[in-house]
């Protein structure tokens, strides 16, 4: 997924046995600058890739822009409950 054009990361990724033969994934996609505006191309080809590469059907992805991300997500999962603290959203905006 990250090597699609438009994303800088991939964070909080969780995937599961749906069925026997069926998994499904979502994750957290961050967008780099500027990428906002073709966010249903890079959504449909991180789609096609999971189904073409994983054979998963089923995703659900929630996207945020590279200045506003999660700082020290886990690539899996959310981390322990100890590490939360360290988990933090960017906002350049705030002073």
């Amino acid at each position: 997924m990250r090597s699609v054009d438009g994303v800088a990361d991939v964070h909080h990724v969780h995937l599961w046995q749906m069925e026997e033969h069926n998994a499904a994934l979502d994750c957290h996609v961050v967008l780099t600058a500027g990428a906002g505006m073709k966010i249903e191309k890079i959504k449909a080809a991180i789609k096609d890739r999971l189904k073409e590469d994983f054979n998963i059907a089923h995703s659900s992805l929630e996207f945020e822009h590279e200045d506003r991300a999660h700082e020290n997500a886990d690539l899996y999962g959310h981390g322990k409950p100890e590490e939360e603290e360290n988990h933090v959203h960017r906002d350049h905006d705030r002073s």
